[in-house]
């Protein structure tokens, strides 16, 4: 166990791929609210929901690997507790976040105010968390990866 809390030894690689990984989880929570927010405004309607679908299908594919790990991806598991409940709280969101989306985005337009904002503040809480977990993820790496650029 290191000093700040990791359990486990983590190579060089899987520095990388799980900066690499958190930071395109960032990229998935921004990417499908605006294409839904396309979608409601009348904005390349097909291409916005199609892209939104596989959007989301990536994002909790994304996801499903911070959580778990990856042995293929080489991408470790959580590295911390709080790692941990970082990403428990993003599933709580991003669930929350694909439903509204999958129930809603076939029939949106720009006058569902109450929609639209519901899906920018979910948009902003799961953008807040992915950030909060690639903090900490940053920190742990600079503290215990000195061949790895963490930044």
């Amino acid at each position: 166990t290191s000093p700040t809390g990791c359990p486990y030894a983590i190579s060089s690689t899987e520095w990388v791929n799980l900066l690499d990984a958190s930071t395109h989880q960032m990229y998935y929570g921004q990417k499908v609210g605006r294409l839904f927010l396309q979608a409601a405004m009348d904005v390349n309607t097909l291409d916005s929901r199609v892209l939104l679908s596989d959007s989301i299908v990536g994002g909790s594919a994304l996801l499903s690997v911070l959580r778990s790990g990856s042995v293929s991806g080489e991408v470790p598991s959580p590295i911390s507790q709080d790692v941990s409940d970082e990403y428990s709280g993003m599933l709580d969101t991003w669930t929350a976040f694909e439903v509204l989306l999958a129930d809603n985005v076939q029939t949106v337009v720009s006058t569902d105010t109450q929609i639209i904002e519901q899906v920018e503040a979910l948009s902003v809480q799961f953008a807040e968390q992915a950030s909060t977990a690639l903090d900490l993820v940053v920190t742990m790496c600079q503290e215990e990866a000195a061949d790895v650029e963490c930044l």
